[in-house]
């Protein structure tokens, strides 16, 4: 499965089929994200019809926060408007709800990325989403960063400083990280694709240091 994501990722220059692809190779790398991701929509099934319990109400409220903020971590955001779309029974009453969609609008206009990531920064979240909100806003850069390095020859250093919400220095650090070279006359940014046809464990491999990079550089 991995080795045909990648497959596709070289082959295409169709920023749908290269989202497509790091889908396919996110859900290889994310067991356990996976995994709470199951419990919450197992936890969302299960007390659905017994919201006129206040304490119960309150438990499903909170998961369906964590479950859309691990909806926006994996890109189901397909799954993440249905969620959305379902809990009309709560959604008016819950702010921390409103904001983690917030960010999955941003995220399903793809010229919001930027939007996104500023919201997942600075919005108010509660000592559960925190960490979840810090970990989306990695793997959004993450997913960011391997499209950049299957589409651009050249980009100023301006253009990904600005799309990833990171200052200049954090973003050549990253270049440096990543081994793409940087002009300094032009300001220009000579990326390179960051998910290369090797095997599947070095495919593995680029991608846990690429995420290493972006946690490092925005933390």
């Amino acid at each position: 499965l991995v080795r045909e994501a990648r497959r596709l990722l070289l082959a295409s220059g169709r920023l749908d089929l290269i989202r497509l692809c790091w889908k396919v190779i996110a859900m290889a790398l994310s067991a356990p994200t996976s995994t709470l991701l199951e419990e919450a929509e197992a936890t969302e099934f299960r007390l659905c019809d017994q919201l006129d319990d206040p304490v119960t109400r309150a438990t499903f409220v909170a998961n369906c926060c964590k479950q859309l903020m691990l909806y926006l971590i994996e890109d189901r955001l397909e799954d993440a408007r249905f969620l959305w779309r379902r809990s009309t029974q709560i959604r008016e009453t819950s702010p921390q709800l409103q904001a983690a969609w917030s960010v999955g609008k941003c995220l399903w206009n793809r010229n919001s990325i930027p939007e996104a990531l500023r919201l997942l920064t600075t919005s108010p979240w509660d000592d559960q989403l925190m960490s979840f909100a810090e970990r989306a806003a990695q793997c959004i850069r993450q997913r960011e960063l391997i499209i950049i390095g299957q589409v651009y020859l050249t980009v100023p250093l301006a253009t990904v400083a600005q799309q990833l919400v990171l200052s200049d220095q954090a973003v050549l650090d990253i270049c440096r990280q990543c081994d793409w070279t940087f002009d300094a006359a032009s300001s220009m940014i000579h990326p390179k694709p960051l998910v290369k046809q090797e095997t599947d464990s070095d495919g593995l491999e680029q991608l846990n240091h690429l995420t290493s990079i972006v946690m490092h550089l925005t933390t």
